[in-house]
């Protein structure tokens, strides 16, 4: 499918749930099943572009005539939230969606869940007097959530807290990222029963390049970090950790242009548990970035 016709069927799509507006993207919501919205059918976030991938990388919407929608966060583009991080267990029913909502306190994350046939009301999960952002929600074999934020501070860190599955009650928040490193944007994954978190460091001060690309894995009750690549972009590096079919790859944007246009880098972890030579996809703008770049290296990634 060409990005033009990706972006018309995005338009369209966002137009028939929110007829009077232009594009709201940080709207979250749920969509029917057949059974009375004991589960829902389709979480959905609206934005720019279908995404085929279950696991989360962007905006997503919904397509075709969906007559009812139950949405959780109204006008939250013009709110200012951030992107949220959806969490979909289609054979448990479970569906989770966490985000940065913004405040006049500044950004907290809060995270809610779809229960017999409602979004519940959202709860802080972090809310200090410092701004809490890109949470990621990550599912293990056991049930449990884990959540991942990083904290724009003086040094921003990249933190961890946890819940069992009945969400009573979240863990103390644990540092993940190096005491005296800036870090921040985490997206965590399992591989073969180990709990993985990608983060961007600026270890020459925040803002500054060039940037480590790292992955931390939690081993021995603490998370061990391993360089895996260094990239001189001065924009959102935003890695990302995957783990399919058995591999284990990390991709990142390693150039951007304020065109939109740049590459998204990747590696993949190989059979001795090295990591693969760095390869390049280059994309002309957001919707080929996460969706044609970041879809690309998947298909390459699994083979």
């Amino acid at each position: 499918m060409s990005a033009q016709r990706i972006l018309c069927t995005a338009l369209s799509a966002t137009l028939l749930v929110v007829a009077d507006t232009v594009v709201v993207r940080a709207e979250i919501g749920a969509a029917p099943d057949a059974g009375g919205m004991v589960s829902p059918k389709v979480v959905y976030e609206l934005g720019v572009v279908d995404d085929p991938d279950p696991t989360p990388t962007g905006w997503r919407i919904v397509t075709g005539g969906i007559p009812s929608r139950i949405i959780l966060n109204p006008n939250g583009e013009a709110n200012g939230d951030g992107e949220p991080s959806i969490l979909r267990h289609p054979s448990t029913g479970l569906a989770l969606v966490a985000w940065a909502r913004n405040s006049e306190n500044g950004f907290d994350v809060v995270l809610s869940r779809f229960e017999n046939g409602a979004w519940t009301e959202p709860q802080v999960i972090a809310g200090t007097p410092a701004n809490e952002l890109d949470p990621h929600l990550v599912l293990d074999a056991d049930g449990i959530v884990h959540l991942f934020y990083w904290v724009d501070g003086t040094t921003p860190q990249v933190l961890h807290t946890q819940a069992p599955a009945d969400l009573s009650s979240w863990s103390s928040p644990v540092m993940v990222s190096q005491p005296a490193q800036p870090a921040c944007r985490p997206a965590g994954a399992f591989w073969n029963g180990v709990l993985r978190v990608a983060y961007e460091v600026h270890d020459f001060g925040y803002g500054n390049s060039p940037r480590q690309v790292v992955l931390s894995r939690y081993e021995g009750g603490a998370f061990v970090p391993e360089i895996v690549a260094m990239t001189n972009n001065l924009g959102a590096v935003r890695p990302q950790v995957h783990s399919h079919a058995g591999h284990l790859w990390v991709d990142w944007i390693d150039a951007e242009t304020t065109g939109g246009s740049g590459e998204v880098a990747w590696t993949r972890l190989d059979a001795g548990g090295h990591w693969d030579p760095i390869q390049f996809e280059p994309f002309a703008n957001y919707e080929q970035r996460e969706y044609l770049a970041r879809g690309g290296v998947r298909m390459k990634a699994i083979q």
